[in-house]
């Protein structure tokens, strides 16, 4: 099952398809007891992240990235996507609004896949924050259309400040890429696929 967020499809039809995957992504996950929520990347485990979320308005440049590299511009995209920090977090769409300086303009003022998350008050009680690992994803990277793709995989470990580990998740992130005036490129919509740990 993938959770699709692609912000060009409109009206009803748009309506009925993120009506349907909240309720499928609230069902898989009470089923299989995996989490939607995006989780915090850290080099260090043992030190939970503590950047608060930027506004969604704020589409703020990262310095450290090459806009113009496919790959580089979808790892960093998935682990702001994937970053959680319930210490600072209010709640787990914060982490979306974190992608601000790697998204396009119209994906940033759509809402989030799989923001609901079953699994986010679990997370609170434990005091929970997350770390992502991207690696190498060995898959087809081909989407629906001839847009640019790259995909990341990325590996998600919770963790709660007394020590409690949550089962490790992973996730194919598809990001399609849209070119933008100056050459740079920027995520323009994205699917988010479970995968087996």
């Amino acid at each position: 099952m993938r959770y699709v967020n692609r912000p060009h499809r409109r009206g009803k039809e748009l309506r009925r398809r993120r009506a349907a995957l909240a309720t499928m992504a609230a069902s898989a996950l009470t089923v299989t007891g995996c989490s939607l929520v995006p989780t915090p990347s850290s080099s260090t485990p043992s030190t939970p992240p503590t950047a608060a979320a930027q506004p969604a308005t704020t589409a703020a440049v990262d310095p450290r990235l090459d806009y113009s590299d496919p790959q580089g511009l979808c790892d960093a995209f998935a682990v702001a996507l994937l970053t959680h920090n319930t210490a600072t977090d209010i709640s787990a769409d914060d982490a979306f609004r974190r992608t601000a300086p790697y998204v396009s303009t119209p994906l940033l003022t759509a809402p989030s896949v799989g923001g609901a998350d079953v699994g986010w008050q679990d997370w609170v009680a434990r005091q929970a924050y997350t770390t992502v690992d991207i690696g190498p994803y060995a898959g087809d990277a081909s989407g629906p259309d001839s847009r640019p793709r790259a995909v990341s995989l990325a590996t998600v470990t919770v963790t709660g400040r007394d020590g409690w580990r949550g089962p490790m998740l992973r996730y194919a992130v598809y990001c399609d890429l849209t070119a933008q005036d100056n050459g740079s490129m920027r995520v323009a919509g994205y699917e988010l696929e479970p995968l087996e740990a």
